[in-house]
């Protein structure tokens, strides 16, 4: 996992994923979606998970949608032609 997402297990069968890039206001990049799709990919084997919190650090946003400033950086369909 990387460290823009936080996983913790919960002796409760409670499961929170917290989205770890407060700077950014927790705007996911490639790297945290990856994440995020991989740790949900793992949970939906765990038959004991009673419930799964997604959050976000910091106290400006949960989750202010996609990076922009990475998303820059990827070649559109215009660039190719």
């Amino acid at each position: 996992m990387t460290n823009s997402l936080l996983v913790e297990n919960r002796p409760d069968h409670i499961t929170v994923l917290t989205i770890n890039r407060p700077a950014q206001r927790n705007a996911l990049n490639l790297a945290t979606m990856h994440a995020l799709a991989e740790a949900i990919t793992c949970l939906t084997t765990d038959l004991e998970l009673r419930a799964l919190i997604i959050t976000g650090s910091g106290t400006q946003s949960f989750c202010s949608g996609g990076d922009l400033i990475e998303l820059h950086q990827y070649a559109t369909e215009e660039d190719a032609a």
